[in-house]
């Protein structure tokens, strides 16, 4: 298929051979896989899937494309361990109704099961700043991170908020884009850092990071 329009900007970052990608909110694993060619030979994918059938689905997926390193993990991500119940639906997490209960894990979590990421590849319907608040200790190791923020779709009904996610690398490093589809399969580069008033729909957010002294700055 046509190239992520994402993927140019983060190989301009970490995303490389070699490299660890974490691929949160990973559905059929179909970007789970065009990660991993970005990474191979001698790279990793850990794939996040909530969704037990979609998790599984994946699995199906990733066994008839065998040339890979794609490991899938059937847990939620959140801002503390615990549980959640999912949706039946292609990977919603919505506490306490019906579906399956499965575990919630950190990010940090993840950083000590699978070692440092690279890069942070984020789709998870809403939950990103939940996440996110659970991911200090892999903040400070600076990946780059691609998170698909719900403005409009979910990030408010889950508590959060375009503001309150940036806040979360305010002050870490990055270098910070938003990818926006407008209109509708046209993606255009936003860069600065966004906020609330500017983005009343969902948008890539792309952070790479550079150094500790590079807050505030954009990608040229």
């Amino acid at each position: 298929g046509e190239d992520l329009p994402e993927l140019p900007l983060l190989r301009r970052g970490k995303l490389k051979p070699g490299a660890t990608v974490f691929n949160l909110g990973a559905h059929h694993g179909v970007v789970a896989l065009r990660l991993a060619a970005e990474v191979m030979p001698g790279g990793k994918v850990v794939a996040v899937e909530s969704n037990p059938a979609s998790a599984e689905a994946a699995r199906r997926n990733l066994a008839l494309n065998p040339e890979h390193q794609v490991v899938v993990e059937n847990v939620a991500v959140g801002a503390q361990p615990g549980r959640i119940r999912v949706s039946s639906d292609w990977g919603n997490q919505s506490v306490g109704v019906g579906g399956h209960e499965v575990a919630v894990v950190t990010i940090d979590d993840l950083m000590v099961r699978h070692g440092v990421p690279d890069v942070v590849y984020m789709d998870i319907e809403g939950w990103e700043q939940a996440a996110l608040s659970g991911a200090a200790k892999t903040l400070q190791e600076g990946p780059d991170w691609c998170v698909e923020v719900h403005a409009g779709c979910g990030l408010e009904a889950a508590g959060g908020s375009v503001d309150e996610v940036m806040r979360i690398f305010t002050g870490q490093g990055y270098s910070i884009q938003a990818l926006e589809e407008r209109p509708p399969g046209e993606f255009t580069i936003v860069t600065g850092t966004p906020r609330q008033d500017q983005f009343k729909e969902r948008f890539h957010l792309i952070a790479v990071w550079t150094s500790r002294d590079a807050e505030g700055t954009s990608l040229r």
